[in-house]
C-alpha cells in the first residue's frame, strides 16, 4: 500500500467518525483539532487496526498525536499488508457484527488510569464481596 492509498483510507475514517468532508482534513493537526474526543479517538484506534490489519501497542498510540504520525506509523509498521500482486483476489472483509476486540477495553481502562490516576470503578457486587459487612453503630441495640 502506499502512501495516497494509506492517507485516502486515514481520511474516509476520520470523515466518517468526525462528520467533516475528506477534503477539509490536514494531516499536520493534532487529533483533538480534528474533533475526536477520547471516546473517538478510541472509534478511530480501532477502525485503523481493522483497515490496517495491525496491531498498535498502548505506549505507541499514546505518542502519536496527529494524523501525519499515525500515517508514518503505519507506513513503516511490520503488520501492516504488503500491496497484493496484480491477479490476486482481494482479502474478505473484516466481519461488521464481531464483537469489540479486547484491546478496546483495555484501551478504555489505560484511558480511565491515566486520566483520573486509579483503577477503574468495581461494580458494587464485586466491592461487598471482598469487605466482610459491617453493622451501623447503634442500629442493632432496641
Amino acid at each position: 500500500m502506499n502512501d495516497a492509498e494509506r492517507e485516502e483510507k486515514l481520511r474516509r475514517i476520520v470523515a466518517d467518525i468526525g462528520k467533516m468532508p475528506p477534503a477539509s482534513i490536514d494531516f499536520s493537526k493534532s487529533l483533538d483539532a480534528l474533533g475526536i474526543d477520547s471516546l473517538s479517538l478510541l472509534v478511530f484506534r480501532e477502525s485503523c487496526e481493522r483497515e490496517f490489519q495491525a496491531a498498535i501497542p498502548d505506549d505507541i498510540w499514546d505518542g502519536l498525536g496527529t494524523l501525519a504520525r499515525v500515517r508514518d506509523h503505519l507506513a513503516s509498521s511490520p503488520a501492516a499488508p504488503a500491496a497484493a500482486a496484480p491477479g490476486t483476489p482481494p482479502a474478505a472483509p473484516p466481519d461488521a457484527a464481531a464483537p469489540a476486540p479486547a484491546a478496546t477495553v483495555r484501551a478504555c481502562r489505560s484511558l480511565s488510569r491515566r486520566r483520573y490516576g486509579n483503577p477503574p470503578l468495581r461494580s458494587p457486587r464485586d466491592a461487598s464481596s471482598s469487605r466482610p459487612r459491617v453493622g451501623r453503630r447503634g442500629a442493632s441495640r432496641r
